[in-house]
């Protein structure tokens, strides 16, 4: 009596074929026994592979203390003062008079330290129309002197659209932006003011900006290579993956092939061999079977013929005959008996096949005695 069922069978196969592929699944915790019954017959197991970190998210925020900074403010809630009108215009003596007056009263604010005068007289300027660069940078650095880093990065802004080569006001929203925190933006202003007119002045925020740039800087690499491994370990899982597919697909033809047809012989051999083959093999059948069977093998095989080997095969095998098992030990040869059995009036087409012909004509001889007489296979 078997000690498992063919299901149970499969299982413990497909078991086997999975620990193959991976034999990291031996270091679960439910296969402890069976891990240590391979070790107690000498076995050896490959070391379990280094558990993969913990994926950190790329979208996380970067929080890293050697960032932090004392002077770092949040961007201030106060409205930023008004830009000046879209668009160019024509300007008047008029407004020509208004836009001197305003800039006058702003280096008089300036000079007598009351900067919010300074910026409410720039705004006057700048709502005059045609605004130019200059005047954006030095509401901008007013603004600065006040704390208001966002409304002095926003005039920079518009002072760089005017003029891209302002030096200034690079400097200006470069500074701004570290007292933001904003370390990123603040590095690549500064480095391009610096670059366009350097300024020794800036030396002392500029190299700070760049210590903390490369903490940055570091991280996104770390970031990178983090996706990359990711990325890595993906493909080489796909790779393992696809190894295992193939070797159970690999395992499976073996077993097909070792077991002869895939199904077998479906349903025994109704009606025998067809009780007329048109115009004979070559040559005739011998043994009294000269190109036709009359009558063929009555009512078949009874009970049919079991799938695979079991079947046709076994059948003839227990003949003991050397001819016969070489024969059957021939896919091609077992692939056209299925197909004639399956269908005997498909024995017609392969009667222009030297080689399938001869085989039949060899198993007729082997039992022409019995198929002529129409008494059916000798047992």
């Amino acid at each position: 009596m078997a000690l498992f069922g063919e299901e149970k069978l499969a299982e413990l196969e497909a078991f086997v074929t999975l620990a193959r592929n991976d034999p990291s699944i031996l270091h679960k915790q439910e296969l402890s026994f069976f891990k240590e019954y391979l070790l107690s017959l000498g076995a050896k197991i490959p070391d379990p592979l280094a558990e993969e970190p913990k994926e950190e998210s790329e979208e996380e925020p970067f929080h890293v203390e050697s960032l932090n900074d004392e002077e770092v403010v949040a961007p201030e809630s106060t409205p930023p003062p008004a830009l000046a009108p879209a668009g160019e215009k024509e300007l008047t003596d008029d407004d020509y008079e208004k836009l001197s007056k305003a800039k006058e009263a702003a280096a008089e604010a300036l000079e007598a330290g009351d900067l919010n005068k300074a910026v409410e007289s720039y705004t006057k300027a700048l709502l005059v129309g045609n605004p130019t660069a200059l005047l954006y940078t030095r509401r901008a650095e007013v603004l600065f002197k006040q704390k208001r880093y966002a409304a002095a990065v926003r005039d920079c802004d518009e002072a760089l659209k005017l003029n891209p080569d302002n030096a200034r006001a690079y400097r200006i929203r470069g500074t701004s932006n570290r007292y933001l925190g904003n370390w990123k933006q603040a590095h690549s202003d500064i480095e391009m003011g610096q670059k366009i007119d350097y300024d020794e002045n800036i030396w002392d925020i500029q190299k700070l900006v760049e210590q903390k740039y490369k903490i940055i800087e570091e991280h996104e690499r770390s970031v990178q290579r983090r996706r990359e491994e990711k990325e890595r370990r993906e493909r080489e899982k796909r790779i393992r993956e696809q190894r295992a597919s193939s070797q159970k697909a690999y395992e499976e033809q073996k077993k097909r092939e070792a077991s002869g047809v895939p199904g077998g012989f479906p349903g025994g051999m109704p009606g025998g061999f067809p009780g007329e083959m048109s115009g004979g093999y070559p040559g005739g059948a011998p043994g009294g079977m000269s190109g036709s069977m009359p009558g063929g093998i009555p009512g078949g095989v009874p009970g049919g013929m079991p799938g695979g080997m079991g079947g046709l095969g076994g059948l003839l095998g227990s003949v003991n005959d050397p001819d016969v098992q070489q024969v059957f030990s021939n896919p091609k040869m077992m692939a056209a008996f299925q197909d004639i059995l399956t269908n005997p009036g498909n024995m017609a087409k392969y009667k222009d096949d030297p080689e399938v012909a001869d085989a039949i004509s060899k198993l007729m001889r082997k039992f022409g005695g019995g198929m002529a007489g129409g008494s059916g296979i000798p047992h």
